[in-house]
């Protein structure tokens, strides 16, 4: 079958569980969140010791067995969500940096358009223009399309915490009191002093 036939075969199968698990009692919160999927067992259900088995709490009144084997791929956690009326827990929130081109597991194309890379396991496969959306539309295109914008980053304590005053952070954060966006833009970058290494982009300057 050709790839991307699959994926459109995977989308309408996904929508249509989607509304069947709602019309069957799936709260509408189950569907309106980026899913924690790393997670081995759905919300409210727990390993049972060391196996490969998930159990359900007593108040489960679904149509599944008490006890559910293990799915490791976050396709076959959602298809477990539609057929089993299970849901799992939605993913510590954070602010997004919406100032971004693309969102996670999305690449550019061009300036403008980004496209879905290999490891997007979304339904929303078509190369996509984000530049005219406001932040909220964005914020629903993310929980219809199963993915978000990067947390945005705070550096400004961090900057403070290193104790170096000629220390600077990438263009793409946020403005603080340590600096602003023309600091940024205009100063001098030197790579061979010691900066926070475990933000990609920090430099020292030199005058």
């Amino acid at each position: 079958m050709d790839p991307f036939l699959g994926k459109m075969l995977r989308g309408v199968l996904l929508l249509l569980l989607s509304l069947s698990a709602l019309r069957g009692g799936l709260s509408k919160d189950a569907w309106t969140c980026r899913k924690d999927y790393a997670r081995p067992c759905a919300e409210g259900w727990h390993q049972v010791n060391a196996s490969q088995e998930c159990v359900a709490p007593l108040s489960y009144r679904g149509p599944c067995p008490r006890f559910l084997q293990m799915e490791s791929k976050a396709t076959q956690k959602r298809l477990l969500e539609g057929e089993c009326r299970i849901s799992w827990p939605c993913l510590d929130q954070c602010e997004r940096n919406y100032s971004l081109q693309c969102p996670e597991q999305w690449a550019p194309e061009d300036e403008k358009t980004c496209r879905p890379l290999a490891i997007y396991e979304g339904t929303c496969l078509p190369p996509h223009d984000f530049s005219k959306m406001t932040d909220p539309q964005k914020k629903i295109w993310s929980n219809k399309c199963e993915t978000d914008w990067p947390c945005m980053v705070r550096h400004a304590s961090l900057c403070a915490a290193w104790g170096m005053p000629l220390c600077g952070s990438p263009p793409s954060t946020l403005s603080s009191a340590c600096f602003s966006p023309i600091s940024k833009a205009s100063c001098k970058k030197d790579y061979s002093r010691g900066c926070p290494q475990v933000i990609p982009g920090w430099m020292s300057l030199r005058g």
